[in-house]
């Protein structure tokens, strides 16, 4: 990256004294600003550490912590007992979730506690749910928490998390809807009904 960018500098420097490419000279800054700013949001997330654990110091135990995935949930020693648990009886209601028509731009954000008994039951079944309705891995963002509702990369307070799980829905960017701790009635209903 940095080679790039030196090599960029060096490029600006030689058009910027040729005065008849004046133009080129801001079409190559404004391109390669979009550019570097691109990769880096594309690196950003690429190179997020995930699905880690600690030992948190209210719990003394090991807990996930952090942006995890969801195959990091299943496979996780600290959470995989509980997503097995969570699935063993349970099946998607798809006569609900197949009257959510449009699942185009839809994104979401999870912010749940590995040591919480309602993440253990309600994060494996609405993984399952975005399954379902084929929403991306990658437009799904799983952040873990300590006992305190804190993860050092991100202010959970300033996201409004006061309580775990946190099912955060986005249509195109904008929220429109949250489920907080336990579904009612269920957790198919409640996104039917955010995302009619």
């Amino acid at each position: 990256m940095v080679l790039q960018w030196s090599l960029f500098l060096y490029l600006v420097n030689i058009i910027y004294t040729m005065k008849t490419f004046k133009k080129l000279h801001y079409f190559l800054i404004v391109f390669a600003f979009s550019y570097t700013t691109f990769n880096v949001n594309a690196q950003d997330k690429a190179n997020r550490l995930v699905n880690q654990t600690i030992i948190d110091p209210t719990l003394n135990t090991e807990i996930l912590y952090g942006y995890c995935t969801a195959e990091g949930l299943a496979s996780s020693l600290v959470f995989s007992k509980y997503y097995s648990e969570s699935l063993t009886n349970y099946s998607v209601d798809t006569f609900i979730t197949a009257q959510i028509a449009n699942t185009e731009n839809i994104s979401v954000k999870i912010v749940f506690g590995s040591w919480c008994s309602d993440s253990h039951r309600e994060v494996p079944k609405f993984l399952r749910i975005m399954e379902t309705m084929d929403i991306s891995d990658d437009n799904i963002t799983i952040i873990a928490v300590n006992r305190d509702k804190e993860f050092s990369k991100i202010d959970i307070v300033r996201m409004g998390v006061k309580l775990v799980p946190t099912f955060i829905v986005y249509r195109e960017g904008n929220e429109v809807g949250r489920i907080v701790e336990i579904a009612d009635p269920s957790l198919e209903m409640e996104l039917m009904e955010m995302l009619k």
